[in-house]
């Protein structure tokens, strides 16, 4: 058995990148492995390291690339599981399913189920 912790840091909203608003990200990657969250404290900011780290520019490609063991080891008889988990607008859907209009077939599934 093996457990393995990913991070995957949303894009701002659009809504949270313009007008009065105007945010900014406190999640700051450091490398493959480490986030830093940053507050308005140096004191009080946090680092924090995973098995993997993927920041707001990821493509679902990548996503996929870091579970695909994770999925193909179902079509092998083996139970998986990939759990997202995080409080609402955290981005759970977003990494899930990619950003709105995404679309792609997965053809890697069917051609390791054809295997």
């Amino acid at each position: 058995e093996a457990i393995e912790v990913l991070v995957r840091v949303r894009p701002l909203l659009p809504y949270e990148e313009g007008g009065d608003r105007n945010a900014s990200s406190v999640v700051q990657l450091e490398d493959e492995h480490t986030v830093a969250i940053l507050g308005d404290d140096p004191n009080k900011h946090v680092r924090c390291r995973f098995d993997g780290v993927l920041g707001p520019s990821a493509t679902q490609e990548e996503i996929y690339t870091r579970v695909h063991s994770c999925t193909l080891s179902v079509l092998d008889g083996y139970n998986s599981t990939i759990f997202a988990y995080g409080q609402t607008g955290s981005g759970k859907t977003h990494t899930m399913f990619g950003p709105p209009g995404y679309h792609r077939e997965l053809s890697s599934w069917k051609d390791a189920a054809k295997e």
